[in-house]
């Protein structure tokens, strides 16, 4: 927070911790240990699509993302266009431009 006060002294600066993924398929809140206690959900916390919103702007992108992982899965798209590469530009590039 100092650097950035320094830099924007009128700024708003928040900071949370994320679970960009939730394993649970379902209330992250009842399903985590201990309910996530100590944070606060919502103000100390994000889970899914409150992260990847933000970081987008969008709303829903959360299943966006997972859908586009189902999809590559279900079409084997890894396994037919990058069989035996481990180049990791291409494999981004290819995944940029199949959305």
């Amino acid at each position: 927070y100092a650097y950035y006060y320094s830099k924007y002294p009128n700024g708003e600066a928040y900071s949370r911790i994320v679970f960009p993924y939730n394993p649970y398929g379902i209330n992250f809140w009842e399903k985590a240990k201990g309910k996530g206690k100590p944070l606060e959900k919502d103000s100390e916390a994000w889970v899914g699509d409150q992260f990847w919103s933000f970081c987008t702007g969008s709303p829903n992108t959360y299943e966006l993302i997972l859908d586009s992982f189902s999809q590559i899965r279900e079409e084997r798209t890894l396994e037919i266009h990058f069989k035996g590469t481990s180049n990791l530009y291409h494999l981004v590039i290819y995944l940029i431009e199949f959305q």
